[in-house]
């Protein structure tokens, strides 16, 4: 598969986690970092089981190379052939569907909707009149399997992303109230990752108030 393409998608979800929201006006009733808090934690801690389905290991697969597995990839249609069928009775998540119930409870729709597109449906090219696909969907559901879309079709330097586990400390939350309003918010947090607890970092993400409760509006990677 030409570099290109494989790299297509890459950077389809650098260009989604590096995006910087819209900061809205300064607006009085923002909620408080303490009002926060316990919604702030169940989403961070939540997030990296979502984030993990698209950017790090993704879902248990059916070893290719495995004899016990020979007769199962030999149904693999020749269109799926970079893709390695999940195990679905070990996998947390079934379907498409599943996946897209469990990250909506998660992030918000419009923060999420963009990688649903290049995840599920690929990534096309307008250079020309006639779109091209220039990346495959991460995941395919065809004759009552799932497909996951083989890691080694992935860039190398992908992992960099893969290997990002944060911890957090949830006693610096702040809210930027200049930037808040009742309904989005953003906020800050100190935070390392697990392999480096001497390097701290300040990250920034938004909060956004839906039907179903506060959301991540932002990528926290």
């Amino acid at each position: 598969m030409p570099r290109k393409r494989r790299v297509a998608f890459l950077c389809v979800l650098l260009a989604l986690i590096l995006a910087v929201p819209a900061v809205f006006c300064a607006c009085s009733g923002a909620p408080t970092a303490e009002d926060l808090r316990a919604d702030v934690i169940a989403l961070l801690e939540a997030a990296p089981e979502i984030n993990e389905v698209f950017f790090g290991a993704g879902l248990p697969v059916f070893d290719s190379s495995a004899p016990e597995n020979a007769d199962l990839y030999r149904e693999v249609p020749e269109s799926l052939s970079l893709y390695d069928v999940v195990d679905v009775e070990h996998s947390k998540f079934q379907s498409i569907e599943h996946i897209k119930a469990a990250a909506l409870r998660v992030y918000s729709s419009s923060c999420i909707s963009p990688l649903f597109a290049a995840a599920f449906e690929g990534v096309s090219s307008d250079a020309t009149p006639s779109a091209v696909l220039v990346s495959k969907p991460y995941f395919v559901e065809q004759d009552d399997r799932l497909y996951q879309l083989r890691r080694s079709e992935l860039d190398p330097d992908f992992d960099a992303i893969r290997e990002r586990s944060l911890v957090f400390d949830y006693n610096s939350l702040t809210v930027n109230s200049r930037s808040s309003s009742k309904t989005s918010v953003v906020l800050t947090i100190k935070a390392h990752l697990l392999s480096e607890p001497s390097k701290t970092e300040t990250k920034s993400f938004r909060l956004l108030s839906t039907p179903t409760g506060w959301k991540l509006n932002s990528w926290v990677l």
